[in-house]
């Protein structure tokens, strides 16, 4: 009451125009303008980081692929096989790993000798022989219609030290002449793929959390 008697108005208008006189001040526009400038700074260091990023990311593919029986013994297996392995990125692959394996209640169906290679370098590609075997007679259903799972895990590092895990996953079909879809191999569907990258360092310390037993869950496993 004794601001209104004093000065005629409501305490409402004087902050009114307090707030009005900061927005007219130069000093308020210089700050507005230099947070400005240091966000878009941030966002072009941002895109910047992922373009170098995204020029040295190499892109692992698995190519021409065949199907084939091989005979042991009395059993007839059959052999999944990719001549070839293509660096379709724009770096060098380093330390490539790679290995594939399924299995059902304890009894193995499916996969091949663990492969490695040095270095591949980027729009290249190299020779391969390392066939993946299946066993029909493990899975579950009717011979003549059983499908098995199958995945492929690659492993392999850029020139800046990222870590890269790229996941294949296929469907195979014992007859190759019932299996719908898309197929790289007869009777071999393509299902799924999925890669991952991450640094060295979150890599050691998710390793570090797996030990212990409340943070296990929270990690997840390759």
């Amino acid at each position: 009451m004794g601001c209104e008697e004093k000065t005629g108005r409501p305490r409402y208008y004087r902050r009114v125009e307090t707030t009005s006189n900061l927005l007219s001040t130069p000093a308020f526009w210089s700050a507005v303008a230099a947070s400005c400038s240091a966000f878009a700074a941030f966002i072009m260091a941002l895109i910047h980081r992922r373009n170098l990023i995204e020029s040295v990311r190499p892109v692992i593919m698995l190519d021409n692929w065949e199907r084939r029986r091989k005979d042991a013994g009395s059993l007839a297996l059959d052999q999944i096989l990719f001549k070839a392995v293509r660096n379709v990125g724009r770096g060098p692959a380093l330390y490539v790993y790679m290995n594939a394996f399924t299995a059902e209640r304890g009894l193995p169906q499916g996969g091949m000798s663990t492969w490695r290679a040095a270095i591949i370098p980027n729009s290249d590609r190299v020779e391969i022989d390392n066939p993946i075997t299946l066993f029909f007679q493990n899975a579950g259903g009717e011979p003549g219609h059983r499908l098995l799972p199958l995945r492929i895990d690659i492993f392999f590092r850029d020139i800046r030290g990222r870590a890269h895990l790229t996941h294949f996953e296929f469907l195979v079909a014992e007859n190759p002449n019932q299996a719908p879809g898309d197929h790289v191999a007869p009777g071999v569907i393509f299902a799924t793929w999925d890669s991952r990258t991450e640094t060295v360092a979150r890599r050691k310390m998710r390793k570090q959390m797996r030990r212990v037993p409340w943070l296990r869950r929270f990690t997840r496993v390759d």
